[in-house]
């Protein structure tokens, strides 16, 4: 296996930022179980946009600007620009996230503007660093450019949550008090979040599953429609645009899936190992799930869904959060964390390197892992449907016990050096 250059290498930052976010998840599925009462019947309550900018913020945008910082280098074979920036970047994003979340739930004007300083700081010093690097780079292909496409949708999500804001205070625009929310999650979802999950998998899911000969006839139609549904849908729901219109983003999402399934069809059916590893099938089954709510969207365009379009749109974005990217998020990271450690023990010749990543995670531990995510996040949108309490409560149990088992896994995967050098000692 090739190993990056030490040039290229970030990956004992990126661990560090990976289990923070692990810590961050703990503290959503414990926020999530005691708010359950407010998830059923107040959608706008302070503590639900508490929950909704944790997950979305303090733990899926913290993962994904971190595999960046990593995969960015190895993708372009360049070393990422202002490298010292990007490290007090994510420091200040990583605090300013925690208080912003935090804020909300406790109504806290000052610490609600402090935290969002922050996390804007930290969150521009990183879009900069990431930015000129991609500027840098020799070729562009539908990872890069799709890569590009969500970054680019992440710093408009960062400018609409600072107009919201002030329209919130001052009623620049009274609609958009009701309606600008929902844009603003779906652009976070669709552009940010799925872009970046599709454009990664053309590359991730190759490299994991050793695939080779492989043409992908409809990546661009994938990533490029799915990035278009983003903002077409945002700005549908901020004006509040006819069905006929929304029924032609919801089909726009549709297709976009389907190709995109269309392709990984393509790369596992040219895989060199004759068994497809159980995170990567996960996370195919991650796919199939969010076509699963983008007709879902379209049934509640058509009135086919019962309950009111708030409610819907609340369960939607639920099932695209904790179901779509959080099932996504949680078996790459099965795939990527031992990865990484892998890569730093490679470049660091005095370590023991075991002969590939799988063997740093126990397996059984992975399996309990992404099943108790896959369990728990089904459960709590099914809880949220059927308005029970004690399943979002059950479903958030899950969830935490799935981080818990990650935090085990990485915990046998860098402790397995240690026992390797005592044994070496005793021989």
């Amino acid at each position: 296996m090739h190993v990056p250059s030490q040039n290229y290498n970030h990956a004992r930052n990126v661990l560090i930022l990976l289990l923070i976010a692990q810590g961050f998840l703990l503290a959503w599925a414990g926020l999530q179980a005691s708010i359950a009462p407010q998830l059923i019947g107040f959608p706008y309550s302070p503590n639900i946009l508490s929950l909704t900018h944790l997950i979305t913020l303090s733990w899926a945008s913290l993962i994904c600007l971190a595999a960046l910082y990593q995969l960015l280098p190895v993708l372009l074979q360049q070393p990422l620009a202002w490298r010292s920036m990007v490290d007090w970047s994510f420091a200040a994003f990583v605090v300013g996230s925690g208080i912003f979340s935090w804020a909300f739930s406790q109504a806290a004007t000052h610490w609600l503007i402090s935290g969002a300083g922050l996390l804007s700081i930290g969150l521009v010093g990183i879009l900069a660093s990431y930015g000129r690097t991609l500027c840098q780079a020799r070729q562009w292909d539908v990872t890069t450019i799709g890569i590009s496409l969500a970054l680019t949708a992440l710093a408009i999500q960062l400018l609409i949550g600072i107009m919201l804001v002030i329209n919130r205070s001052v009623l620049i625009w009274p609609s958009l008090v009701a309606y600008g929310p929902l844009g603003h999650a779906t652009l976070g979802v669709l552009g940010w979040f799925s872009t970046l999950t599709l454009a990664l998998s053309y590359r991730l899911l190759a490299m994991f599953s050793l695939a080779h000969g492989y043409v992908c006839r409809w990546r661009w139609v994938a990533v490029l429609g799915i990035n278009s549904a983003a903002y077409a849908t945002g700005l549908a729901l901020w004006l509040q645009a006819s069905n006929i219109i929304m029924l032609i983003c919801a089909s726009l999402i549709l297709l976009s899936v389907g190709a995109w399934l269309a392709d990984v069809r393509s790369i596992l059916r040219h895989r060199i190992r004759r068994h497809v590893e159980g995170p990567i099938k996960l996370f195919v089954a991650a796919g199939l799930w969010l076509l699963l709510c983008s007709g879902w969207a379209f049934g509640a365009v058509l009135g086919w869904l019962p309950g009111s379009g708030v409610k819907q749109f609340q369960v939607l974005f639920m099932a695209g959060m904790q179901g779509w990217i959080g099932l996504a998020i949680m078996t790459m990271l099965h795939k990527i964390i031992p990865f990484l450690i892998w890569i730093d023990r490679a470049n660091r010749p005095t370590q023991h390197v075991p002969t590939t990543a799988r063997e740093l995670f126990l397996p059984q531990l992975t399996a309990a892992s992404i099943a108790s995510y896959g369990l728990g996040s089904g459960l709590v949108i099914l809880a949220v449907v059927i308005n029970s309490i004690w399943g979002l409560r059950l479903g958030s149990g899950l969830i935490a016990a799935s981080g818990l088992a990650l935090l085990l896994n990485c915990w046998h995967g860098l402790r397995a050096e240690h026992r390797a050098k005592n044994i070496e000692h005793r021989t």
